[in-house]
């Protein structure tokens, strides 16, 4: 007969090992037969499709794939398009399973392949003033406030592949560009500091290599609690701008942290707070940050030993 303890114990048991099977099940392909698209098996609550389907009235069931973690359900959620884009430029490699630390120190080789130099004035005397991310064969992404600047015009150049910008004795393989086009959020308005983000088109593609590599656009809101940044800009405030690549490891904010701090900051600049539906904030608690010089660069994770998501 089972006595009362073994009958909790089988309880248990019945409950760890559904939770190591849906552990084994998150993550894995799908396909979301409603919309026809490739999709992975995770938590319903990280899944944007699955919650608005539902909140329709009347409610609609997202796909199912068979388990639980917890009590929240693994649905099938369409990957976006822009991860299955990102994918055609990354093979599925091993996981990255010990995070590099860094802090204010220079890059190695090969690191931050997405990294993108942006440049201003004449080919002869180029000024490097921002940062940028190469997302795609044709395309940087950076601040809305780098396209143009007050004293030197609009960005010209961009310089990717590239590691130390005053030498070419580094381990690099920079590859130069004309700016052919740039394109600003719409509902950017300098000196706002909202929607502060645009896109600049290179005069020919990329090559891509180990040196050259496009980052993949982080399409999910919640975001990991460590991240780091990246560029060229001064190692301190009253420095000069580094011509080595610098990184730095910073840490999430949460908003109320975020607002707080951000409260005393010019009504013309960010005149309705911290916005939390497309601000977020990240920093350290040694004043890890960046500094003039680094605009426009990414903030970013990495998830695999060469795949970054910013």
């Amino acid at each position: 007969m089972m006595t009362k303890n073994m009958f909790s114990l089988f309880i248990l048991m019945i409950f760890v090992n559904s939770n190591v099977l849906a552990l084994e099940i998150e993550g894995r392909r799908c396909f979301v037969q409603k919309t026809r698209q490739a999709g992975i098996c995770m938590n319903v609550d990280n899944c944007d499709y699955a919650k608005d389907l539902l909140k329709q009235k009347p409610w609609k069931r997202p796909q199912h794939c068979g388990e639980f973690i917890g009590i929240y359900p693994l649905v099938c959620c369409p990957r976006p398009r822009s991860e299955i884009v990102c994918q055609t430029f990354h093979p599925p490699k091993e996981p990255c399973i010990k995070p590099e630390i860094s802090g204010g120190e220079k890059s190695l080789s090969k690191e931050f392949p997405h990294m993108a130099a942006l440049g201003y004035g004449e080919k002869s005397s180029i000024m490097w003033f921002c940062g940028g991310s190469l997302i795609s064969e044709k395309y940087i992404l950076t601040a809305a406030h780098c396209i143009k600047t007050k004293n030197y015009g609009m960005v010209r150049w961009v310089r990717l592949g590239d590691l130390d910008l005053a030498t070419d004795k580094d381990d690099a393989q920079p590859q130069e560009f004309r700016v052919m086009q740039t394109h600003l959020h719409p509902k950017y308005k300098a000196p706002s500091h909202y929607h502060d983000i645009a896109l600049v088109r290179l005069d020919r593609s990329a090559r891509f290599s180990d040196y050259v590599q496009p980052a993949c656009l982080h399409t999910e809101r919640p975001v990991p609690r460590d991240m780091s940044v990246t560029g060229w800009g001064k190692a301190e405030i009253a420095g000069s701008p580094s011509s080595h690549l610098l990184k730095a490891d910073i840490y999430y904010v949460n908003h109320t942290t975020c607002a707080a701090a951000h409260a005393s900051v010019k009504q013309t600049r960010l005149p309705n707070g911290i916005l939390n539906d497309i601000q977020l904030c990240a920093g350290h608690p040694e004043g890890r940050d960046t500094c003039p010089g680094d605009s426009g660069g990414p903030l970013q994770y990495k998830i695999y030993k060469f795949l970054w998501y910013f």
